[in-house]
């Protein structure tokens, strides 16, 4: 990939999940880190391995998904630049039970399990941006598992349209490039790809909204909206 290497210090510094570490501290925890390029296709972590450590996005996207018995695969989150994964395996001292792979070039950061831990021992406040972390993605996994439960497939497929953070433009209509690729998003929102195909095709011939690619323009947000919830 060639890409020059990040000076990692700064580069957490500007993350949310740090932002409650003074300098020592995030040279303490930088000294702990080590970067690495990982072009589309390799795979972070399998399933069962251990944790030695944490993994922070620093540009690309990363699949965690489970597989079952039949090789079906069940993409259950998509990470981007930013955000970390396996922390909750590190802190509780046990294996992955999914798997990382990433989905675009990507380059992550590994920080070693104990520079982690030492800080969260010398600062209350980065041990309660780990704990808001871990349960907003506890509380976004909740909200995956009622919307599975309660909501039909066009109600899944249409909420996630909407709350994609489209660009809006004149008279209701919307506009926003899908991040991945559909099959993906179709296994995270729990449905085959091609009833995912499906229920695109019904709302473009509904004339609620167009599809080329990843690009999706919505003609009418109140009339989608209408679908969501009905």
């Amino acid at each position: 990939m060639g890409r020059a290497r990040i000076p990692i210090t700064d580069f957490l510094a500007n993350l949310p999940l740090f932002d409650a570490l003074d300098h020592p501290a995030l040279e303490r925890i930088a000294a702990g880190a080590s970067e690495f390029d990982a072009p589309r296709g390799t795979v972070i972590f399998h399933r069962d391995d251990r944790s030695a450590g944490v993994h922070v996005v620093v540009f690309g996207q990363i699949k965690v998904s489970l597989q079952t018995s039949r090789g079906d695969e069940k993409v259950v989150e998509l990470i981007d630049a930013g955000q970390m994964l396996g922390e909750a395996a590190m802190f509780l001292g046990r294996p992955y039970v999914a798997s990382a792979e990433a989905i675009a070039d990507s380059k992550l950061l590994h920080i070693a399990k104990d520079a982690v831990c030492l800080e969260v021992g010398r600062n209350p406040a980065f041990a309660q941006s780990m704990i808001a972390n871990l349960s907003e993605r506890l509380y976004a996994h909740l909200n995956d598992l009622e919307l599975y439960a309660v909501s039909s497939g066009t109600q899944r497929v249409v909420r996630y349209l909407l709350n994609h953070e489209p660009d809006s433009g004149p008279n209701g209509t919307m506009s926003l490039t899908l991040p991945a690729k559909k099959w993906i998003i179709a296994s995270r929102l729990n449905l085959t790809h091609e009833h995912f195909s499906r229920i695109l095709h019904d709302l473009i011939a509904g004339n609620l909204i167009e599809v080329d690619g990843r690009q999706v323009r919505i003609h009418d947000t109140t009339r989608l909206r209408s679908l969501a919830f009905e």
